[in-house]
């Protein structure tokens, strides 16, 4: 009977622990901790939805990006042209978690691989590195197996 008491009460503590530790974990997120995974996932979301008020708040107003196709590369810079790319009609599906990568102290860098789909175009396996600073996304470069959607790039 005291060995179930006793281990009763240690899963008690056990519980306890965690559960505090997730309140601390969730406080912090919403003290604006980011996670690149986080921004990675909202900007999915966003590109895909077509939803400029997220894409606002989730891109720099100097943020550049830049993607290179096998036949040109298109690059969009400041928060408006970013977003104006981002409303076109693809949608993008993750093939795994980011990588995260080294960064100076406040700022995150990651990979991620996705399959980029729309209409007259695939981009199966591309690859996108970000640079975040203070919760934003400065630097957003992808590298496209396929060739460039008419009317996107320069010759």
């Amino acid at each position: 009977m005291r060995t179930h008491r006793l281990s009763l009460v240690g899963m008690t503590i056990v519980a306890l622990i965690v559960a505090f530790s997730g309140t601390v974990f969730a406080q912090d997120n919403e003290a604006g901790d980011m996670t690149a995974q986080a921004l990675n996932d909202m900007g999915t979301e966003a590109w895909t939805g077509n939803d400029p008020a997220t894409l606002e708040a989730l891109y720099a107003p100097d943020a550049v990006h830049k993607a290179v196709y096998f036949d040109g590369v298109y690059e969009a810079e400041g928060r408006d042209a970013v977003i104006a790319t981002a409303m076109g009609p693809a949608t993008i599906t993750p093939l795994g978690p980011v990588i995260e990568l080294d960064a100076p102290e406040g700022q995150l860098h990651w990979v991620g691989v996705a399959d980029v789909v729309g209409p007259g175009f695939e981009g199966t396996g591309t690859v996108c590195s970000f640079w975040a600073q203070d919760g934003q996304i400065v630097r957003h470069d992808c590298l496209l197996s396929m060739d460039c959607p008419v009317g996107m790039c320069t010759p």
